[in-house]
């Protein structure tokens, strides 16, 4: 029990450094691409709402439509086209 609980400890202050960071903020390039990124990302969101809206329209007057199909009203007003 006691030598895996040692070697626990000892691996913890072994390896308790913290790997260097691979990638720098000041170069221009990485902030470059960093701007193209988020502004894809917005026109992203926006291009997604415009579509969500549209679809929403649309399933509005599917649903207005389907309503008006089914009721007695487009029974009725179909018998009348019948009689010219």
């Amino acid at each position: 029990m006691l030598i895996p609980v040692s070697v626990v400890f000892i691996a913890y202050f072994i390896l308790n450094d913290k790997p260097k960071a691979r990638y720098t903020y000041k170069n221009t390039d990485y902030s470059k691409d960093k701007e193209t990124l988020d502004k894809a990302k917005s026109s992203s969101r926006s291009t997604f709402k415009n579509c969500s809206r549209k679809f929403s329209a649309i399933h509005e007057r599917l649903t207005r439509m389907e309503a008006y199909v089914t009721s007695s009203k487009f029974k009725l007003d179909r018998e009348f086209k019948n009689i010219d």
